[in-house]
């Protein structure tokens, strides 16, 4: 049967035609809508915030210059590109994205960037500084100044550190030049001072720098010894030992520094090693007078005292210093000298081969304290003092005689006319008396020529065991004092004894090396 289908039934033709075409307008309306400028712009900028954000900042500054394709106007565009070059330190770049932005923004999106810019910018210029990279501070700076508004504060700032950087390349250049312009008008300048004292030592003008620091000295309330031994070293590389220890002195004076005493002794000992004959051999002993255990001192004495022919001294020099430091150096040199002197068939006298009561009979009588006090300081007679310690009086005075002691060639080739002298005995009635009194006389048989006629020269001492002295009286009746024995002092000088006073009522001070001190000098000048 056969099948009527109904006009109703058939889908109208027409209306699927439209709804067809309203399908591929929407389509295309979709499509025409995704492509727009406006739509790639707004996508540039979500990558380009997304990549700054992820820290990805090669992709952040690709989308921000993709999206400023689009719109050459876009501030956010800007934004993030000029964020992104102040991250990646691109300073170069960043300048040329604001001047683009300036070029293309209105004002207010231009002053906000100017500001963001300006920030980087000196931020990165006070890095550079600090870390002592001037040039690229310097250039940074000057891109401030280049963007900055004239006047204001930024660029006020910028300038003064572009000024200051270019002062210091000049100085660079020409340090010493621009430390003397500035010493012109102000010459208590310490700090031109010292950066004159540094240009003058690294151009080798050694006077240029002693007279900055010479300067730096007397303008110096601090006692700096730095300063004062700097200027020292200067001066003895210029062998101008004269001006260093006159400095040393005046401060050592004033701070009693030990470090300043040592220099001192250092210095006084280059120049004797740098002198000659007996100018070099009274400086050596300045040295002792200062330190008596000074070593160097008692070597280079021993050397001098060789090569003037003194060959006696210049054993006992050595024999001198080692019995007062025990040093091995002073013993090996005594060694080595007297191998030396046997091997050319030299022979050092004896300092001992004088009978010393005959000695010292003769300075008494000759009113010479000095020489006196040395022979009462020898080991011999302190050691027959001792002996015969025992047989004093009830005034403590002992008699020695000549023949207490060996007879020596000295004493057997002496003149048929001998000398008799008498010192004066007197004593205190106090055991607490720093001194004592002694006398000597010395006879001869005038009528006779025989030496073997000659009676032996005696001599009264008087001791004082508690203070481990004794003395005698010379001619003129000064007391002549011995240390029994010999007294180390705090400055380490060995004092032998004392004689005389002054108008004070103070001694002379005699130490083992000859030297004689008054009070004063002992107490004040030399004394540590």
């Amino acid at each position: 049967m056969e099948v009527v289908r109904r006009k109703s039934d058939r889908p109208p033709v027409l209306l699927v035609l439209v709804i067809l075409a309203a399908i591929v307008a929407a389509a295309v309306g979709i499509s025409a809508l995704a492509n727009s400028p406006s739509a790639k712009l707004s996508r540039a900028l979500k990558r380009a915030e997304k990549s700054y954000t992820a820290r990805d900042y090669a992709g952040a500054a690709e989308a921000a210059q993709e999206a400023l394709s689009l719109d050459a106007s876009s501030t956010a565009a800007y934004r993030i590109l000029i964020d992104t070059y102040a991250k990646q330190e691109n300073y170069d770049a960043l300048c040329a994205a604001y001047q683009d932005a300036a070029d293309r923004l209105p004002e207010g999106d231009a002053n906000a960037l100017r500001n963001k810019v300006l920030t980087a910018l000196n931020t990165a210029a006070q890095a550079a500084e600090s870390s002592g990279d001037d040039d690229t501070a310097k250039s940074l700076y000057e891109s401030v100044l280049s963007i900055a508004s004239p006047g204001s504060q930024l660029a006020t700032t910028a300038q003064d550190k572009i000024d200051a950087m270019d002062q210091a390349a000049e100085a660079e250049e020409d340090p010493r030049a621009q430390y003397e312009e500035i010493l012109k008008t102000d010459p208590d300048n310490t700090d031109a001072l010292r950066g004159l004292a540094d240009a003058c030592e690294k151009e080798g003008d050694s006077e240029g720098a002693r007279s900055a620091l010479k300067k730096l000295i007397d303008l110096d309330t601090t006692d700096d010894e730095s300063l004062l031994l700097e200027y020292v070293s200067l001066c003895t590389e210029d062998e101008d030992y004269d001006a260093a220890l006159e400095e040393l002195n005046a401060a050592y004076a004033r701070t009693k520094s030990q470090t300043l005493y040592a220099k001192i002794l250092s210095c006084m000992a280059a120049k004797a090693k740098n002198a000659t004959g007996t100018e070099a051999v009274d400086l050596w002993q300045a040295v002792l007078r200062k330190s008596p255990k000074y070593v160097d001192a008692y070597m280079g004495l021993s050397d001098l005292y060789y090569d003037l022919g003194e060959y006696d001294k210049a054993v006992h020099i050595l024999e001198t210093g080692y019995e007062l430091t025990k040093d091995s150096l002073l013993s090996k040199q005594l060694s080595a000298l007297n191998k030396k002197l046997a091997a050319a068939g030299i022979t050092v006298d004896d300092d001992d081969t004088n009978n010393p009561v005959e000695e010292l009979a003769q300075y008494a009588a000759e009113n010479n304290y000095a020489d006196a006090l040395k022979v009462m300081a020898k080991k011999e007679f302190q050691d027959k003092i001792t002996e015969l310690a025992d047989t004093a009086d009830e005034r403590g005075r002992i008699t020695l005689s000549s023949e207490d002691f060996p007879e020596t060639e000295d004493a057997d080739e002496s003149d048929d006319e001998s000398s008799s002298s008498t010192a004066s005995s007197s004593s205190s009635d106090s055991s607490s008396s720093s001194s004592a009194s002694a006398s000597s006389s010395a006879s001869t048989d005038e009528d006779s020529g025989d030496e073997d006629d000659t009676e032996p020269v005696t001599i009264k001492v008087v001791i004082n065991e508690e203070d481990k002295q004794f003395y005698i009286n010379t001619e003129d009746g000064t007391e002549v004092t011995a240390y029994w024995p010999a007294v180390t002092d705090t400055a380490g000088r060995v004092v032998i004894g004392e004689y005389g006073e002054d108008s004070y009522g103070n001694a002379n001070y005699e130490l083992s090396d000859g030297t004689v001190l008054t009070a004063y000098e002992y107490l004040v000048e030399y004394a540590p």
